[in-house]
């Protein structure tokens, strides 16, 4: 029975992370409410079966909903928040019952790095091949993504087999997230992992994404910092760590005279005639500071932005805060947001702490599948700072399940260190 169950949740992580790998492909992708109610109910069945209990983390869907359904009243956009808000509650249950199991951990992560390959591969294929790519990979998108595709491929920024270059770069974000952390655990030191995360950092500036690019580098950091902090040998790591970063830095450069797009990217980061260039994120802050200060303590109500903006500011198109925590001041207030802001901080302090105590046993399986959860939301986290991974459904979804992944083993911490007080 037991192994029925292990095999059971490993099919979950498998479809868990081919969903991810596909919502921006318009064809194939399946990143629909009934999938994941589906999904959900699978899970419910199995919890009722395996009779698992649940412990205080229970309560953080159950206050959501609560708050959601207080929300819906006064929300700018009732029918926004309602189908936000189921996505979100469904959301929150596979992350509670996910987080009491770790069968599914293996099979999610060997299927999210399968899939980056396939990622990246599509991305060198696009730029190595734009006809090609054109005939065949064109058919899997609707129309109107593909003239934005050929306008991005045009600019030099390749979308690979996705819909655009933002989804693009989160998904190979992905891949690096899990090839550092086979290096930063010393599962896998193989010469060949350390070239294919060059490998994927060039396919990262094809994207021509510059705010990807700096939650790569966060993520880089505070894992250094962590293991600076965990490991005796501090010296040593530091010089190795200055030594590596280096080596990748002068590989790029070498290389980049062939590959036009890397040039194009660090063009990106220089100063315009203006400033900063912030492809007009200054004005939607701007403008979403104004939506905060019309509400200030209870907001306008969950994702409202894009109406509230369309409305009041002229902005159209759907158009997003690309900033989370502007956005959570203006559609939550400050009383919710600061709540949420906490739990944010809370799970990744969970994060950080689990991911020192794997250090500190070495057990490089778990320093592994811990440090890729501490990178994801690292990265998630700094990305929140320039885009929308709280309203994209598919990145709020990949948060959940590393954070699931971290709360899982804190659990598993917490049950050990009491039996250790118990036998003392």
């Amino acid at each position: 029975m037991k192994r029925k169950s292990e095999y059971f949740l490993s099919i979950i992580g498998v479809i868990l992370a081919i969903n991810i790998y596909v919502f921006a492909t318009d064809k194939i992708q399946f990143s629909y409410l009934i999938f994941f109610v589906i999904l959900l109910s699978s899970l419910l069945l199995f919890v009722i079966i395996k009779d698992k209990k649940f412990g205080n983390e229970i309560f953080i869907p159950i206050l959501f909903s609560i708050y959601a359904l207080i929300s819906m009243l006064f929300s700018y956009d009732f029918t926004r928040a309602y189908r936000y808000s189921l996505f979100l509650l469904v959301f929150l249950f596979i992350y509670v019952i996910l987080s009491k199991v770790n069968s599914w951990h293996e099979t999610f992560l060997r299927t999210l790095f399968f899939g980056s390959i396939v990622i990246v591969s599509g991305t060198y294929f696009s730029f190595l091949f734009p006809n090609i790519y054109k005939n065949l990979i064109f058919p899997l998108f609707n129309l109107e993504n593909q003239i934005v595709m050929e306008g991005l491929i045009r600019m030099g920024a390749h979308t690979g087999l996705t819909n655009q270059t933002a989804p693009n770069a989160f998904l190979i974000s992905i891949g690096i997230a899990l090839l550092y952390s086979r290096i930063y655990s010393k599962i896998d030191l193989k010469v060949l992992t350390k070239v294919a995360l060059i490998i994927y950092l060039l396919a990262l500036s094809m994207t021509l994404k510059r705010s990807f690019i700096l939650a790569n580098l966060a993520s880089f950091i505070v894992l250094t910092y962590v293991k600076y902090r965990t490991e005796n040998n501090k010296i040593s790591n530091i010089f190795k760590v200055i030594t590596s970063i280096t080596a990748v830095i002068s590989i790029i450069l070498i290389i980049s005279p062939f590959v036009p797009t890397i040039q194009d990217t660090i063009n990106r980061f220089g100063l315009a005639e203006t400033g900063i260039d912030t492809s007009g994120r200054d004005q939607i802050y701007t403008l979403g500071i104004k939506m905060f200060l019309i509400k200030p303590f209870f907001g306008h109500g969950i994702d409202s932005v894009p109406t509230f903006y369309s409305n009041n500011f002229g902005v159209y198109e759907l158009q997003q805060m690309h900033n989370i925590y502007i956005q959570m001041l203006a559609e939550l207030g400050l009383f919710f947001a600061v709540i949420l802001l906490f739990l944010f901080m809370f799970n990744y302090y969970l994060a950080y702490k689990t991911t020192k105590y794997a250090l500190k046993n070495k057990d490089k399986k778990m320093i592994y599948i811990l440090s890729s959860s501490l990178y994801m939301q690292t990265f998630w986290l700094i990305y929140g700072f320039f885009g929308n991974p709280i309203t994209e459904h598919t990145y709020l979804l990949i948060y959940l399940l590393f954070s699931s992944i971290t709360l899982f083993y804190f659990k598993k911490q917490k049950a050990l260190d009491r039996l250790y007080l118990v036998g003392q």
